[in-house]
């Protein structure tokens, strides 16, 4: 998982009853790197934090628990049938 200046992503997709999927992700960023990935990535994350698209965990580094709590909500409406974790890193760390 990311955990100083990339986004750490959830992604949930549920059956449209069309024969395809609807898909909803949340993007996880350390709150006090904001500033500094918007300006090297020349992105506007402070609009997707408005948007509510991406959520700041408190400090310099995400908050994995801050995902765990989103995931744990998540269950309520959802039942969740797969999970799957890409692990931050190269192969075989």
């Amino acid at each position: 998982m990311a955990s100083v200046s990339d986004i750490a992503a959830v992604a949930v997709a549920w059956p449209d009853g069309a024969g395809g999927y609807d898909v909803g992700v949340t993007g996880f960023l350390p709150a006090d790197n904001l500033t500094a990935r918007g300006e090297r990535d020349q992105s506007d994350d402070h609009a997707m934090v408005e948007a509510g698209c991406l959520r700041l965990t408190e400090g310099n580094v995400i908050d994995q628990e801050a995902i765990l709590a989103h995931v744990v909500e998540l269950a309520k409406p959802f039942r969740i049938e797969e999970a799957i974790l890409d692990r931050w890193g190269p192969p075989g760390s």
